[in-house]
């Protein structure tokens, strides 16, 4: 009972505790908190070592919660300076995930993640970015 938000997150014990919730009409918490899922340094934004008009994007982040979580949807927007959105882009875990993470189903506590995105230059006028998580 006292540890019921983070235990029924856990894979192990959620079967029961949703048996459990069945019959005693409570509700689970849901199986993912994308606010602990947090960048460990700025994104790297660079132009591409090989394709002209192309950046290459690195992200480092990682699950800072107690329990496995699903990964979550990855949302990349260019600006302009005057915050006007230059291009956006909403990337699934199954077109980011690479290397060794591409068989992970979930996403691990305490374990960095890195993924390496290969995209479009927005262009000049683009000069400000964000990598925002969203949930899946």
């Amino acid at each position: 009972y006292f540890n019921f938000d983070q235990w029924a997150r856990m894979t192990q014990y959620r079967p029961y505790y949703a048996m459990a919730c069945e019959q005693l009409n409570c509700r689970l918490p849901s199986s993912y908190d994308v606010s602990q899922i947090r960048t460990t340094a700025s994104p790297q934004v660079s132009s591409h070592p090989k394709f002209k008009d192309a950046l290459s994007v690195d992200v480092l982040f990682m699950n800072h919660a107690s329990y496995e979580q699903a990964f979550p949807k990855l949302e990349l927007t260019f600006t302009d300076k005057n915050n006007k959105v230059m291009a956006h882009r909403l990337f699934l875990p199954r077109e980011y995930l690479a290397g060794e993470a591409s068989g992970l189903t979930m996403m691990p506590t305490d374990t960095p993640i890195h993924i390496a995105l290969e995209i479009q230059d927005p262009g000049p006028k683009a000069n400000n970015y964000q990598v925002r998580f969203v949930a899946p």
